[in-house]
């Protein structure tokens, strides 16, 4: 493992590998891992007030609110030791979000250096087959037809503009995501800049 100060977002569509690639970067850089995915369906089935609320929201496939993600990923962001990087997954997923994120990276100086999306670019036939196979393997009771469609068609009208909105502050690279794990960690690592050595 070689630590390297990097500031990443692996963005794209549900079933595109984010969590797989994600946890291969945050292993091979030393960087810590926040999806916020896991925590939401930790919270949907803790005892509070709003669990049945996001558990809702996430079996009708619908995203979270934007304050609620924001407060979330603020918490776990401000953790982070200064020379440690991190890698989002899961996080913004809205032109809303992306401002909040912009505002929180300054508030913790982490635009130095600059922030990379990882765009992971796979054809809606494979997301699909890639999301019907983890519900078989997995369990997953939000991974059926009708809120896989529903998922994919907030991507590209709510997530995917999330790409043209933060190329004032951050890198955005663009990873051919229907290939072997292998293969797009490969492209990945090759298209990634030189980040900072850390300790």
């Amino acid at each position: 493992m070689s630590h390297r100060l990097l500031h990443l977002v692996i963005i794209g569509a549900q079933g595109a590998g984010k969590g797989t690639q994600a946890k291969l970067l945050s292993t091979e850089y030393g960087l810590v891992h926040i999806e916020i995915g896991n925590r939401l369906r930790e919270m949907a089935q803790e005892q509070s007030p709003i669990a049945p609320r996001i558990s809702e929201t996430i079996k009708q496939g619908h995203l979270i609110p934007d304050d609620l993600a924001t407060e979330i990923i603020e918490l776990q962001l401000g953790g982070i030791p200064p020379n440690t990087g991190f890698i989002l997954d899961g996080y913004p997923r809205t032109v809303d979000q992306a401002g909040q994120l912009h505002h929180m990276l300054h508030g913790f100086n982490r635009l130095e250096p600059q922030p990379v999306f990882i765009n992971l670019e796979v054809p809606k036939s494979e997301l699909s087959k890639r999301l019907l196979k983890r519900r078989q393997l997995e369990g997953r009771h939000d991974d059926i037809a009708p809120v896989i469609k529903r998922r994919h068609a907030l991507y590209h009208e709510q997530t995917r503009p999330v790409l043209d909105a933060v190329k004032e502050w951050a890198a955005v690279i663009d990873v051919n995501g229907n290939q072997s794990v292998e293969a797009v960690a490969k492209e990945i690592k090759t298209k990634l800049p030189n980040g900072k050595s850390g300790p």
